[in-house]
Protein backbone atom coordinates (compact mmCIF):
# COMPACT_ATOMS: atom_id res chain seq x y z
CA UNK A 1 0.00 0.00 0.00
CA UNK A 2 1.46 3.21 -0.66
CA UNK A 3 2.20 5.48 2.21
CA UNK A 4 2.19 9.17 1.18
CA UNK A 5 6.16 10.70 0.97
CA UNK A 6 7.46 13.93 1.44
CA UNK A 7 7.83 16.44 -1.84
CA UNK A 8 11.47 16.13 -3.14
CA UNK A 9 14.33 17.87 -1.93
CA UNK A 10 14.69 21.37 -2.13
CA UNK A 11 17.53 22.95 -4.42
CA UNK A 12 18.11 26.09 -2.18
CA UNK A 13 20.67 28.21 -3.22
CA UNK A 14 22.59 27.76 0.46
CA UNK A 15 24.62 31.09 0.68
CA UNK A 16 25.37 32.07 3.86
CA UNK A 17 25.55 30.54 7.66
CA UNK A 18 21.88 32.04 8.66
CA UNK A 19 20.49 29.40 5.23
CA UNK A 20 22.49 26.60 6.39
CA UNK A 21 21.15 26.75 9.73
CA UNK A 22 17.83 26.59 8.21
CA UNK A 23 18.18 23.75 5.82
CA UNK A 24 19.45 21.43 8.78
CA UNK A 25 15.78 21.79 10.45
CA UNK A 26 14.07 21.00 7.31
CA UNK A 27 15.97 18.46 6.70
CA UNK A 28 15.57 17.08 10.60
CA UNK A 29 11.65 17.58 9.54
CA UNK A 30 12.02 15.89 6.19
CA UNK A 31 13.63 12.62 8.14
CA UNK A 32 11.38 12.98 11.02
CA UNK A 33 7.80 12.61 8.49
CA UNK A 34 9.21 10.07 6.01
CA UNK A 35 10.24 7.45 8.99
CA UNK A 36 6.64 7.41 11.01
CA UNK A 37 4.86 4.57 10.69
CA UNK A 38 1.29 4.97 9.32
CA UNK A 39 -1.12 2.28 10.01
CA UNK A 40 -2.21 0.34 7.04
CA UNK A 41 -6.24 0.86 5.78
CA UNK A 42 -8.56 -1.62 5.20
CA UNK A 43 -9.12 -2.63 1.23
CA UNK A 44 -11.89 -2.99 -1.44
CA UNK A 45 -11.69 -5.34 -4.61
CA UNK A 46 -12.58 -5.55 -8.15
CA UNK A 47 -12.63 -8.05 -10.78
CA UNK A 48 -13.17 -6.71 -14.24
CA UNK A 49 -13.55 -9.47 -17.26
CA UNK A 50 -13.48 -7.17 -19.96
CA UNK A 51 -16.93 -6.47 -20.81
CA UNK A 52 -16.72 -2.90 -22.50
CA UNK A 53 -19.39 -1.05 -23.15
CA UNK A 54 -18.47 2.17 -25.29
CA UNK A 55 -21.05 5.70 -25.27
CA UNK A 56 -20.47 7.18 -28.38
CA UNK A 57 -21.90 9.08 -31.11
CA UNK A 58 -21.87 7.07 -35.53
CA UNK A 59 -18.57 9.24 -35.76
CA UNK A 60 -16.57 8.67 -32.92
CA UNK A 61 -17.10 4.86 -32.92
CA UNK A 62 -16.31 4.79 -36.42
CA UNK A 63 -13.03 6.57 -35.91
CA UNK A 64 -11.64 3.55 -32.93
CA UNK A 65 -14.17 0.86 -34.11
CA UNK A 66 -10.91 -1.35 -35.42
CA UNK A 67 -8.85 0.26 -33.04
CA UNK A 68 -10.54 -1.65 -29.91
CA UNK A 69 -8.50 -4.32 -28.43
CA UNK A 70 -9.22 -8.23 -30.06
CA UNK A 71 -9.05 -9.18 -25.84
CA UNK A 72 -12.55 -7.02 -24.63
CA UNK A 73 -16.37 -7.92 -25.39
CA UNK A 74 -17.25 -4.98 -26.67
CA UNK A 75 -20.67 -3.24 -26.96
CA UNK A 76 -22.27 0.38 -27.92
CA UNK A 77 -24.66 2.67 -27.39
CA UNK A 78 -25.09 5.01 -30.04
CA UNK A 79 -26.42 8.68 -29.85
CA UNK A 80 -27.44 8.81 -33.51
CA UNK A 81 -28.45 6.30 -36.44
CA UNK A 82 -25.16 4.37 -37.67
CA UNK A 83 -24.72 4.06 -41.78
CA UNK A 84 -24.52 0.92 -43.20
CA UNK A 85 -21.13 0.89 -44.10
CA UNK A 86 -20.49 1.17 -39.62
CA UNK A 87 -22.79 -1.55 -38.98
CA UNK A 88 -21.60 -3.56 -41.14
CA UNK A 89 -17.84 -2.78 -39.43
CA UNK A 90 -19.69 -3.23 -35.88
CA UNK A 91 -20.84 -6.76 -37.01
CA UNK A 92 -17.62 -7.38 -38.49
CA UNK A 93 -15.93 -6.73 -35.51
CA UNK A 94 -18.46 -8.18 -33.03
CA UNK A 95 -20.18 -5.68 -31.59
CA UNK A 96 -23.05 -5.51 -30.41
CA UNK A 97 -24.67 -2.12 -30.60
CA UNK A 98 -28.23 0.16 -30.22
CA UNK A 99 -29.18 3.55 -32.39
CA UNK A 100 -30.57 6.55 -31.44
CA UNK A 101 -29.55 6.26 -27.46
CA UNK A 102 -29.88 9.35 -25.18
CA UNK A 103 -30.80 10.03 -21.69
CA UNK A 104 -27.95 7.97 -20.35
CA UNK A 105 -27.91 6.92 -16.73
CA UNK A 106 -24.74 4.95 -15.21
CA UNK A 107 -24.58 3.17 -11.93
CA UNK A 108 -21.73 1.04 -10.82
CA UNK A 109 -18.28 0.66 -11.01
CA UNK A 110 -15.46 -0.94 -12.21
CA UNK A 111 -16.33 -4.74 -12.97
CA UNK A 112 -20.36 -3.89 -12.12
CA UNK A 113 -21.66 -1.00 -14.37
CA UNK A 114 -25.32 -1.05 -15.00
CA UNK A 115 -26.76 1.45 -17.38
CA UNK A 116 -30.08 2.54 -18.37
CA UNK A 117 -31.14 4.86 -21.76
CA UNK A 118 -33.82 6.25 -23.70
CA UNK A 119 -34.19 4.15 -26.96
CA UNK A 120 -36.96 5.70 -29.53
CA UNK A 121 -38.60 7.33 -26.47
CA UNK A 122 -38.50 4.03 -24.58
CA UNK A 123 -36.84 3.73 -21.17
CA UNK A 124 -34.65 0.41 -21.71
CA UNK A 125 -31.71 -1.21 -19.67
CA UNK A 126 -29.10 -1.51 -21.60
CA UNK A 127 -27.48 -4.41 -19.95
CA UNK A 128 -31.01 -6.46 -20.97
CA UNK A 129 -31.17 -5.10 -24.63
CA UNK A 130 -27.37 -6.15 -25.15
CA UNK A 131 -27.43 -9.24 -24.00
CA UNK A 132 -25.82 -9.17 -20.67
CA UNK A 133 -28.96 -9.89 -18.96
CA UNK A 134 -28.46 -8.84 -15.35
CA UNK A 135 -24.78 -9.33 -15.67
CA UNK A 136 -22.53 -5.28 -15.37
CA UNK A 137 -20.41 -4.20 -17.72
CA UNK A 138 -17.03 -4.44 -16.96
CA UNK A 139 -15.72 -0.97 -18.15
CA UNK A 140 -16.84 2.46 -19.71
CA UNK A 141 -15.18 4.72 -22.31
CA UNK A 142 -17.69 7.80 -22.03
CA UNK A 143 -17.20 9.71 -25.43
CA UNK A 144 -20.83 11.36 -24.78
CA UNK A 145 -20.33 12.76 -21.75
CA UNK A 146 -23.26 15.94 -22.27
CA UNK A 147 -25.79 13.17 -22.50
CA UNK A 148 -24.87 11.00 -19.24
CA UNK A 149 -26.26 11.33 -16.04
CA UNK A 150 -23.22 11.06 -13.39
CA UNK A 151 -21.86 12.38 -10.40
CA UNK A 152 -18.70 14.98 -10.71
CA UNK A 153 -15.98 12.53 -10.63
CA UNK A 154 -16.97 9.47 -12.46
CA UNK A 155 -16.64 6.14 -10.71
CA UNK A 156 -13.86 3.96 -11.08
CA UNK A 157 -13.76 2.29 -14.59
CA UNK A 158 -15.73 4.85 -16.68
CA UNK A 159 -13.25 6.20 -19.05
CA UNK A 160 -13.57 9.67 -19.62
CA UNK A 161 -11.03 11.06 -21.69
CA UNK A 162 -10.71 14.58 -23.30
CA UNK A 163 -12.62 14.85 -26.49
CA UNK A 164 -9.81 15.03 -29.29
CA UNK A 165 -7.42 12.08 -31.16
CA UNK A 166 -4.86 11.63 -29.50
CA UNK A 167 -6.47 11.54 -25.85
CA UNK A 168 -9.28 9.01 -27.64
CA UNK A 169 -7.00 7.01 -29.26
CA UNK A 170 -4.72 6.93 -25.67
CA UNK A 171 -7.32 5.40 -23.67
CA UNK A 172 -8.15 2.84 -26.27
CA UNK A 173 -5.17 1.44 -26.11
CA UNK A 174 -4.85 1.58 -22.47
CA UNK A 175 -8.21 -0.34 -22.04
CA UNK A 176 -6.66 -3.90 -21.91
CA UNK A 177 -4.88 -2.34 -18.63
CA UNK A 178 -8.14 -2.09 -16.75
CA UNK A 179 -9.07 -6.40 -17.19
CA UNK A 180 -7.88 -7.94 -13.92
CA UNK A 181 -8.38 -7.64 -10.52
CA UNK A 182 -8.12 -5.05 -8.44
CA UNK A 183 -7.72 -2.85 -5.22
CA UNK A 184 -7.98 0.12 -3.67
CA UNK A 185 -7.93 1.38 0.18
CA UNK A 186 -10.91 2.02 2.04
CA UNK A 187 -10.78 5.46 2.54
CA UNK A 188 -13.58 6.24 5.74
CA UNK A 189 -14.60 4.85 8.46
CA UNK A 190 -18.92 5.15 9.51
CA UNK A 191 -19.53 5.36 13.12
CA UNK A 192 -23.52 5.38 13.45
CA UNK A 193 -23.92 6.28 17.12
CA UNK A 194 -22.95 9.14 16.31
CA UNK A 195 -23.93 10.68 13.15
CA UNK A 196 -26.71 13.53 13.27
CA UNK A 197 -28.25 12.67 9.68
CA UNK A 198 -31.50 11.80 11.38
CA UNK A 199 -33.50 10.50 14.12
CA UNK A 200 -36.99 9.39 14.22
CA UNK A 201 -37.48 9.91 10.43
CA UNK A 202 -36.38 13.82 11.14
CA UNK A 203 -33.48 14.50 8.67
CA UNK A 204 -30.95 16.59 10.46
CA UNK A 205 -27.36 17.13 9.28
CA UNK A 206 -27.11 15.98 5.43
CA UNK A 207 -23.42 17.70 4.71
CA UNK A 208 -21.45 14.16 3.36
CA UNK A 209 -24.28 13.71 1.15
CA UNK A 210 -23.94 17.33 -0.38
CA UNK A 211 -20.60 17.51 -0.36
CA UNK A 212 -20.11 14.03 -1.88
CA UNK A 213 -18.60 14.31 -5.50
CA UNK A 214 -19.09 10.56 -6.67
CA UNK A 215 -22.43 10.15 -5.60
CA UNK A 216 -20.77 7.21 -2.86
CA UNK A 217 -22.98 9.06 0.21
CA UNK A 218 -26.85 8.21 -0.11
CA UNK A 219 -29.62 8.30 2.82
CA UNK A 220 -31.18 4.59 3.17
CA UNK A 221 -34.00 4.11 5.96
CA UNK A 222 -32.87 7.02 7.67
CA UNK A 223 -29.47 6.20 7.94
CA UNK A 224 -25.88 7.61 5.97
CA UNK A 225 -24.90 4.75 3.56
CA UNK A 226 -21.52 4.89 1.77
CA UNK A 227 -21.03 2.75 -1.14
CA UNK A 228 -16.96 2.29 -0.42
CA UNK A 229 -16.91 0.95 -4.63
CA UNK A 230 -17.71 4.62 -5.72
CA UNK A 231 -15.59 6.51 -3.34
CA UNK A 232 -12.61 8.01 -4.17
CA UNK A 233 -10.96 9.39 -1.40
CA UNK A 234 -11.75 12.61 -1.43
CA UNK A 235 -11.97 13.03 2.34
CA UNK A 236 -15.13 16.33 1.40
CA UNK A 237 -17.26 14.00 3.78
CA UNK A 238 -14.62 13.92 6.40
CA UNK A 239 -14.34 17.71 6.34
CA UNK A 240 -17.70 18.55 6.63
CA UNK A 241 -19.41 16.04 8.95
CA UNK A 242 -20.26 18.37 12.70
CA UNK A 243 -19.69 14.97 14.61
CA UNK A 244 -16.89 13.37 13.69
CA UNK A 245 -18.94 10.47 12.63
CA UNK A 246 -17.22 9.92 8.78
CA UNK A 247 -13.52 10.07 9.48
CA UNK A 248 -10.66 9.46 6.86
CA UNK A 249 -9.33 6.24 7.63
CA UNK A 250 -5.94 6.43 4.72
CA UNK A 251 -4.15 7.29 7.16
CA UNK A 252 -6.62 7.65 9.90
CA UNK A 253 -6.56 11.50 11.99
CA UNK A 254 -4.58 9.88 14.64
CA UNK A 255 -1.67 9.07 12.44
CA UNK A 256 -2.23 12.33 10.70
CA UNK A 257 -2.06 14.36 14.27
CA UNK A 258 1.20 12.35 15.29
CA UNK A 259 3.32 12.35 12.53
CA UNK A 260 2.46 16.19 11.96
CA UNK A 261 3.07 16.61 15.85
CA UNK A 262 6.55 14.88 15.38
CA UNK A 263 7.36 16.29 12.30
CA UNK A 264 6.82 20.16 13.91
CA UNK A 265 8.49 18.93 16.89
CA UNK A 266 11.91 17.71 15.16
CA UNK A 267 12.18 20.95 13.22
CA UNK A 268 11.65 23.17 16.78
CA UNK A 269 14.57 20.91 18.26
CA UNK A 270 16.77 21.19 15.17
CA UNK A 271 16.43 25.23 15.65
CA UNK A 272 13.80 25.74 13.30
CA UNK A 273 11.64 29.08 13.29
CA UNK A 274 7.87 30.06 12.25
CA UNK A 275 7.44 26.92 10.55
CA UNK A 276 4.67 26.81 7.60
CA UNK A 277 3.00 23.46 7.03
CA UNK A 278 1.90 22.78 3.36
CA UNK A 279 -0.95 20.26 2.44
CA UNK A 280 -0.51 19.41 -0.97
CA UNK A 281 -2.29 16.18 -2.34
CA UNK A 282 -0.66 13.19 -4.27
CA UNK A 283 0.26 13.02 -8.00
CA UNK A 284 -0.64 16.78 -8.59
CA UNK A 285 1.38 18.24 -5.62
CA UNK A 286 4.25 16.12 -6.24
CA UNK A 287 4.47 17.42 -9.81
CA UNK A 288 3.28 21.16 -8.65
CA UNK A 289 6.43 20.88 -5.83
CA UNK A 290 8.84 19.29 -8.79
CA UNK A 291 8.65 22.09 -11.17
CA UNK A 292 8.82 24.58 -8.50
CA UNK A 293 12.09 23.46 -6.66
CA UNK A 294 13.93 25.88 -5.13
CA UNK A 295 11.58 28.46 -5.41
CA UNK A 296 9.90 28.14 -1.70
CA UNK A 297 11.04 29.37 1.74
CA UNK A 298 13.09 26.91 3.70
CA UNK A 299 10.59 27.05 6.52
CA UNK A 300 7.93 25.17 4.21
CA UNK A 301 7.15 21.98 5.36
CA UNK A 302 5.39 19.84 2.74
CA UNK A 303 2.79 17.22 4.03
CA UNK A 304 1.39 14.87 1.15
CA UNK A 305 -2.11 13.56 1.76
CA UNK A 306 -4.41 12.14 0.00
CA UNK A 307 -6.65 14.79 -1.03
CA UNK A 308 -7.08 18.46 0.42
CA UNK A 309 -10.71 17.00 1.73
CA UNK A 310 -8.91 14.24 3.79
CA UNK A 311 -8.05 16.51 6.38
CA UNK A 312 -10.18 18.82 8.17
CA UNK A 313 -10.50 21.80 11.16
CA UNK A 314 -9.42 19.78 13.90
CA UNK A 315 -6.24 18.54 11.67
CA UNK A 316 -5.64 22.70 10.82
CA UNK A 317 -5.84 23.84 14.20
CA UNK A 318 -3.88 20.88 16.02
CA UNK A 319 -0.79 21.91 13.62
CA UNK A 320 -1.17 25.34 15.07
CA UNK A 321 -0.91 24.28 18.39
CA UNK A 322 1.61 21.89 17.86
CA UNK A 323 3.44 25.12 16.90
CA UNK A 324 3.02 25.90 13.21
CA UNK A 325 2.70 29.32 12.25
CA UNK A 326 0.12 28.46 9.87
CA UNK A 327 -0.99 26.02 7.56
CA UNK A 328 -1.47 26.29 3.62
CA UNK A 329 -3.31 24.44 1.69
CA UNK A 330 -1.83 23.64 -2.17
CA UNK A 331 -4.57 23.44 -5.07
CA UNK A 332 -2.30 22.56 -7.44
CA UNK A 333 -4.14 20.18 -10.22
CA UNK A 334 -7.66 20.14 -11.36
CA UNK A 335 -10.05 19.92 -7.53
CA UNK A 336 -14.02 19.80 -8.02
CA UNK A 337 -15.93 22.67 -6.92
CA UNK A 338 -17.46 20.28 -4.22
CA UNK A 339 -14.04 20.03 -2.72
CA UNK A 340 -13.42 24.03 -2.92
CA UNK A 341 -16.59 24.76 -1.27
CA UNK A 342 -16.36 22.05 1.54
CA UNK A 343 -12.92 23.57 2.17
CA UNK A 344 -13.47 27.11 2.04
CA UNK A 345 -16.71 26.48 4.24
CA UNK A 346 -14.85 24.93 6.75
CA UNK A 347 -11.71 27.81 6.79
CA UNK A 348 -14.27 30.49 7.25
CA UNK A 349 -15.25 28.79 10.33
CA UNK A 350 -11.95 28.07 11.71
CA UNK A 351 -10.89 31.63 10.35
CA UNK A 352 -13.51 33.14 12.97
CA UNK A 353 -12.71 31.20 16.16
CA UNK A 354 -9.20 31.89 15.51
CA UNK A 355 -9.61 35.77 14.50
CA UNK A 356 -11.64 35.52 17.92
CA UNK A 357 -8.34 35.20 20.14
CA UNK A 358 -6.00 38.35 21.21
CA UNK A 359 -2.92 38.54 18.52
CA UNK A 360 -3.57 35.68 16.44
CA UNK A 361 -5.44 36.00 13.13
CA UNK A 362 -6.58 33.37 10.79
CA UNK A 363 -3.60 31.46 9.24
CA UNK A 364 -4.97 29.21 7.28
CA UNK A 365 -5.32 30.01 3.57
CA UNK A 366 -5.50 28.24 -0.10
CA UNK A 367 -2.55 28.73 -2.27
CA UNK A 368 -2.16 28.48 -5.95
CA UNK A 369 0.93 29.87 -6.66
CA UNK A 370 4.54 30.32 -5.34
CA UNK A 371 3.76 33.90 -4.40
CA UNK A 372 1.20 33.07 -2.90
CA UNK A 373 2.97 30.86 -0.40
CA UNK A 374 5.86 33.54 0.22
CA UNK A 375 3.63 36.04 1.25
CA UNK A 376 2.12 33.98 3.61
CA UNK A 377 5.49 32.46 5.13
CA UNK A 378 5.80 35.19 7.98
CA UNK A 379 2.05 35.04 8.68
CA UNK A 380 2.67 35.31 12.30
CA UNK A 381 5.71 37.12 13.08
CA UNK A 382 4.61 37.94 16.89
CA UNK A 383 2.75 36.36 19.56
CA UNK A 384 3.90 32.63 19.33
CA UNK A 385 2.71 30.32 21.63
CA UNK A 386 4.34 29.72 25.07
CA UNK A 387 5.13 26.16 23.73
CA UNK A 388 4.05 23.34 21.46
CA UNK A 389 1.03 21.54 22.29
CA UNK A 390 2.46 17.82 23.61
CA UNK A 391 -1.19 16.24 23.51
CA UNK A 392 -1.84 13.00 21.13
CA UNK A 393 -3.51 12.52 18.06
CA UNK A 394 -6.47 11.08 18.94
CA UNK A 395 -9.38 9.90 15.82
CA UNK A 396 -12.34 12.15 17.84
CA UNK A 397 -12.94 15.21 15.95
CA UNK A 398 -14.37 17.36 18.55
CA UNK A 399 -12.47 16.62 21.00
CA UNK A 400 -9.49 17.49 18.84
CA UNK A 401 -10.84 20.74 18.11
CA UNK A 402 -11.16 21.61 21.93
CA UNK A 403 -7.90 20.52 22.84
CA UNK A 404 -6.39 22.91 20.18
CA UNK A 405 -8.10 25.32 20.94
CA UNK A 406 -7.37 25.33 24.63
CA UNK A 407 -3.94 25.26 24.47
CA UNK A 408 -3.43 28.11 21.87
CA UNK A 409 -5.91 29.95 24.70
CA UNK A 410 -3.23 29.82 27.06
CA UNK A 411 -1.26 32.12 25.01
CA UNK A 412 -3.80 34.06 23.32
CA UNK A 413 -6.62 35.39 25.22
CA UNK A 414 -10.63 35.37 23.82
CA UNK A 415 -11.57 38.93 22.72
CA UNK A 416 -15.36 37.95 23.52
CA UNK A 417 -16.70 34.72 25.70
CA UNK A 418 -17.66 33.68 22.52
CA UNK A 419 -17.60 34.40 18.63
CA UNK A 420 -20.51 34.27 16.43
CA UNK A 421 -19.34 31.54 13.46
CA UNK A 422 -21.16 30.89 10.00
CA UNK A 423 -24.47 29.42 9.29
CA UNK A 424 -23.67 25.84 9.25
CA UNK A 425 -20.64 25.64 11.35
CA UNK A 426 -20.64 22.44 13.41
CA UNK A 427 -20.81 24.44 17.36
CA UNK A 428 -23.38 26.19 18.73
CA UNK A 429 -25.85 26.43 21.01
CA UNK A 430 -29.85 26.37 20.78
CA UNK A 431 -32.19 29.78 21.65
CA UNK A 432 -35.17 28.61 23.11
CA UNK A 433 -38.59 30.42 22.62
CA UNK A 434 -39.70 30.23 26.52
CA UNK A 435 -43.11 32.32 25.79
CA UNK A 436 -43.66 28.99 23.40
CA UNK A 437 -42.21 25.89 24.76
CA UNK A 438 -44.09 23.66 26.89
CA UNK A 439 -41.31 22.00 27.98
CA UNK A 440 -42.80 19.02 25.88
CA UNK A 441 -39.21 17.21 25.44
CA UNK A 442 -39.70 15.96 22.14
CA UNK A 443 -36.31 18.02 21.45
CA UNK A 444 -34.75 15.68 24.39
CA UNK A 445 -35.68 12.67 22.47
CA UNK A 446 -34.49 13.36 19.25
CA UNK A 447 -31.10 14.60 20.03
CA UNK A 448 -28.76 12.66 18.08
CA UNK A 449 -25.46 14.12 20.06
CA UNK A 450 -27.27 13.93 23.79
CA UNK A 451 -26.83 17.48 24.00
CA UNK A 452 -30.26 18.11 25.56
CA UNK A 453 -31.50 16.27 28.31
CA UNK A 454 -34.54 16.95 30.56
CA UNK A 455 -34.41 16.23 34.71
CA UNK A 456 -36.48 13.61 36.42
CA UNK A 457 -37.14 15.50 39.29
CA UNK A 458 -38.75 18.98 37.67
CA UNK A 459 -39.84 20.57 34.43
CA UNK A 460 -36.10 21.74 33.45
CA UNK A 461 -34.19 21.97 29.76
CA UNK A 462 -30.80 20.92 30.27
CA UNK A 463 -28.11 22.05 27.51
CA UNK A 464 -24.51 21.15 26.59
CA UNK A 465 -23.13 22.72 24.36
CA UNK A 466 -19.83 21.08 23.29
CA UNK A 467 -22.29 18.11 22.54
CA UNK A 468 -24.44 20.25 20.22
CA UNK A 469 -23.67 19.74 16.04
CA UNK A 470 -26.61 21.96 15.36
CA UNK A 471 -27.66 19.51 13.09
CA UNK A 472 -31.22 21.17 13.56
CA UNK A 473 -33.18 18.02 14.14
CA UNK A 474 -33.96 19.45 17.43
CA UNK A 475 -35.92 22.49 16.15
CA UNK A 476 -37.85 20.43 13.52
CA UNK A 477 -39.07 18.17 16.24
CA UNK A 478 -40.39 20.72 18.18
CA UNK A 479 -44.31 21.02 17.75
CA UNK A 480 -44.34 24.74 18.76
CA UNK A 481 -41.28 25.59 16.82
CA UNK A 482 -39.56 27.51 20.00
CA UNK A 483 -35.85 26.46 19.03
CA UNK A 484 -34.01 28.02 17.05
CA UNK A 485 -29.94 27.51 16.45
CA UNK A 486 -27.18 29.99 16.97
CA UNK A 487 -23.69 28.50 15.63
CA UNK A 488 -20.42 29.91 17.89
CA UNK A 489 -18.03 29.34 19.77
CA UNK A 490 -17.84 29.40 23.29
CA UNK A 491 -14.20 29.32 24.26
CA UNK A 492 -14.59 28.04 27.81
CA UNK A 493 -14.50 25.04 27.52
CA UNK A 494 -15.63 24.34 31.22
CA UNK A 495 -18.79 26.17 30.40
CA UNK A 496 -18.96 24.58 26.59
CA UNK A 497 -18.93 20.90 29.12
CA UNK A 498 -21.69 21.98 31.85
CA UNK A 499 -25.32 21.74 31.77
CA UNK A 500 -26.94 24.44 31.74
CA UNK A 501 -30.83 25.12 32.10
CA UNK A 502 -32.76 26.83 28.85
CA UNK A 503 -35.86 26.93 30.03
CA UNK A 504 -37.75 25.72 33.54
CA UNK A 505 -41.37 25.95 34.70
CA UNK A 506 -43.28 25.65 37.32
CA UNK A 507 -44.92 22.00 37.91
CA UNK A 508 -48.82 21.77 37.12
CA UNK A 509 -49.65 18.56 40.43
CA UNK A 510 -52.51 16.66 39.74
CA UNK A 511 -55.58 17.61 40.73
CA UNK A 512 -56.92 14.67 42.48
CA UNK A 513 -53.63 12.90 44.24
CA UNK A 514 -51.41 16.01 43.81
CA UNK A 515 -48.47 14.57 41.98
CA UNK A 516 -46.45 16.62 39.40
CA UNK A 517 -46.95 15.51 36.19
CA UNK A 518 -46.40 18.31 33.53
CA UNK A 519 -46.21 21.85 33.27
CA UNK A 520 -48.49 25.03 33.85
CA UNK A 521 -47.96 26.03 30.29
CA UNK A 522 -48.22 22.58 28.71
CA UNK A 523 -51.57 22.11 30.73
CA UNK A 524 -52.86 26.14 29.88
CA UNK A 525 -51.93 25.32 26.01
CA UNK A 526 -54.11 21.76 25.99
CA UNK A 527 -57.02 22.94 27.85
CA UNK A 528 -57.22 25.88 25.67
CA UNK A 529 -56.86 24.48 22.31
CA UNK A 530 -59.51 21.65 23.68
CA UNK A 531 -62.00 24.11 25.05
CA UNK A 532 -64.50 23.84 22.18
CA UNK A 533 -63.92 20.32 21.89
CA UNK A 534 -66.99 18.59 22.34
CA UNK A 535 -65.02 14.89 22.90
CA UNK A 536 -63.26 17.65 26.04
CA UNK A 537 -66.26 18.54 27.78
CA UNK A 538 -67.37 18.62 31.68
CA UNK A 539 -65.46 15.96 33.63
CA UNK A 540 -63.57 14.87 30.05
CA UNK A 541 -61.69 18.51 31.01
CA UNK A 542 -61.34 17.87 33.94
CA UNK A 543 -59.04 14.44 33.09
CA UNK A 544 -56.82 16.82 31.25
CA UNK A 545 -55.82 18.00 34.77
CA UNK A 546 -54.88 14.46 35.86
CA UNK A 547 -51.67 12.38 36.02
CA UNK A 548 -51.89 9.48 34.42
CA UNK A 549 -53.02 7.12 37.14
CA UNK A 550 -56.20 9.63 38.16
CA UNK A 551 -57.32 9.66 35.33
CA UNK A 552 -57.35 6.18 34.26
CA UNK A 553 -59.35 5.38 37.91
CA UNK A 554 -61.79 8.41 36.96
CA UNK A 555 -62.68 6.97 33.36
CA UNK A 556 -63.42 3.32 34.76
CA UNK A 557 -65.57 5.14 37.87
CA UNK A 558 -67.48 6.76 35.06
CA UNK A 559 -70.49 5.21 33.54
CA UNK A 560 -71.41 4.63 29.97
CA UNK A 561 -72.45 7.83 28.36
CA UNK A 562 -72.68 9.61 31.61
CA UNK A 563 -70.72 12.45 32.71
CA UNK A 564 -71.54 11.49 36.89
CA UNK A 565 -68.79 10.43 38.62
CA UNK A 566 -69.53 7.72 40.84
CA UNK A 567 -67.54 7.06 44.53
CA UNK A 568 -66.51 3.46 44.94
Amino acid sequence: MRSPTVSPNRKNKISSPATVDMAMPFQAAQVAYNQYPVQPAASVGYRSEGALLILADSAQLEVIVFDLPSTLSCFALVTDCCSATLAQSLVQRGITFLNQISDIKIDGHLGEFHVFATNHGVEISANQELGLQDKGFDLILNLIRDLTRMPTIPPVGCLMPELDPTNISTAVAQLPDWVGEFEKPKYFELNREICAHSAVSITGCSNCISACATGAISSVDNQIRIDPYLCQGCGDCTTVCPSGAVRFAYPCPEDTLNRLRQMLSVYASAGGKVPVILFHDGAEGRRWLAENAGLLPINILCYEVESLGSVGIEIWLAALAYGAAGVLFLAAGDITHESLDSIDHQLNIAAEILNGMEKLRSTLKLVRTVDDIVNNTQIRSRGAPKASAKFAGLNDKRTVVRLAIDFLLESYRPIEPDKNLPVGAPFGEIVVNTDRCTLCMSCVSVCPERALADDPNEPKLGFIESNCVQCGICGTACPEDAITLNPRYLYDSVSARKKRTLYQETPFCCIECGKPFATQKMIKVISEKLAAHPMFQDEDNRRLKMCEDCRVKNQFNQPAGGSVRLKP
